[in-house]
């Protein structure tokens, strides 16, 4: 994810930024880890974007006035993420294609962080202008995260 990017998510709100950049690393890293497609995944990166992440979740203002409403979406989107992961490898076509929806839900705590930061304005712009899947069974990956 740019840090362009991040500046318009989260309005420039740096403690924001950091929980997402934060986020995104330890999502990304987990999915890594899973189904270890990235050929430049190393135990030492998981365990620095996992520290950076558990840090990032005890020490950030952001997170830590904003954690009643980040939390449940947080297990949410790994909960789905876990799901896609299971209906990718199901068999049943419609779930194969489903989980691309699933596995892309972790994108909807960027999208409540721009509600926080911004209200429910920002928060469809950045839906509008961002909103995407990684479709793992078309080959291509679209938006931003």
């Amino acid at each position: 994810m740019s840090e362009d990017l991040l500046k318009v998510v989260c309005l420039g709100n740096q403690m924001a930024e950091a929980f997402c950049a934060a986020f995104w690393r330890f999502a990304h890293s987990v999915d890594d880890l899973i189904d270890r497609d990235n050929p430049s995944f190393t135990a030492t990166g998981f365990v620095k974007n996992l520290a950076v992440f558990v840090l990032d979740l005890s020490l950030n203002p952001f997170f830590q006035q904003n954690k009643q409403s980040l939390l449940p979406i947080m297990v949410q989107s790994l909960i789905a993420w876990g799901d896609s992961m299971e209906w990718e490898r199901s068999g049943d076509s419609r779930k194969v294609a489903d989980s691309d929806v699933l596995k892309g839900w972790y994108h909807e705590v960027f999208y409540h962080v721009a509600f926080i930061v911004g209200g429910i304005d920002h928060a469809q712009m950045i839906t509008k202008q961002h909103r995407s899947y990684d479709h793992q069974d078309r080959g291509s990956n679209y938006g931003i995260l």
